[in-house]
């Protein structure tokens, strides 16, 4: 085997380890981006649907402060007027 015909195939059986490598790295940057897509479709949140939660869970809770506050004042009405 001369050296032509050596660096030859060394240069062929690289030029297909490269090959191999970068068919590799594209399957493995689809599979990266799919995996991604797919996380974030899971545990994605919808910022108007929490938002709409957080103004009926803010309502509710000024609903029942105003209930405590007007017991409040019922119970102190009713002390006075035992004095």
């Amino acid at each position: 085997m001369t050296f032509q015909e050596y660096y030859s195939t060394i240069a062929g059986s690289f030029g297909s380890t490269a090959q191999g490598a970068d068919g590799n790295l594209k399957a493995q940057d689809i599979l990266h981006a799919q995996l991604t897509s797919h996380r974030a479709a899971v545990s994605g949140v919808s910022l108007d649907e929490e938002l709409a939660n957080l103004l009926q869970y803010q309502r509710s809770f000024d609903a029942a402060s105003r209930l405590i506050v007007v017991a409040d004042e019922l119970f102190q009405t009713i002390l006075s007027l035992k004095r």
